[in-house]
């Protein structure tokens, strides 16, 4: 019972946060900010509520020398978080970001892609940025639960 009520406390945090989102948006510098920049990682926090049969977890990577975002002026973003380097594509709206990766469904074998995850955008300067995801993940039998990630960013 008390998993089940760190869950909706989580989920409802998570609901509040991402309708609230738009009035925080700091306006000073528009999203296009974000293109042509090497953005260095502060640090990339996730909060996981695993459902009832599980513990929430959280965990803050702090990032490192050579952690870097670099939304690129042709929608390609190429990032590297403690060692891990990959490619996706972007697209910005508004206070939106969403991404795009090539990858193999496990079900059908077939290349698939997306725009997923989608992020916010929450506080934007010319020197700082945090962005912000929120993913509900399905489980069996009591598994699964909300998914909040963010990423801060600077200059």
């Amino acid at each position: 019972m008390r998993n089940l009520a760190i869950c909706t406390l989580i989920f409802m945090t998570a609901t509040i946060l991402t309708s609230c989102t738009k009035e925080n948006v700091n306006t000073a510098e528009s999203s296009t900010s974000l293109i042509g920049s090497n953005w260095t990682v502060v640090n990339d926090a996730t909060s996981e509520s695993a459902g009832a049969i599980s513990p929430a977890s959280s965990t803050n990577y702090i990032g490192k020398a050579g952690d870097y975002f670099n939304f690129t002026r042709y929608g390609k973003l190429y990032w590297s978080i403690n060692g891990q380097r990959d490619t996706a594509t972007y697209l910005i709206s508004g206070d939106t970001i969403k991404f795009k990766s090539a990858y193999i469904d496990g079900q059908t074998n077939m290349v698939d892609s997306a725009y997923y995850p989608i992020y916010t955008i929450t506080k934007l300067t010319s020197n700082s940025c945090t962005i912000f995801n929120s993913t509900i993940i399905f489980g069996a039998a009591g598994s699964g639960g909300p998914v909040l990630t963010t990423i801060n960013l600077k200059k």
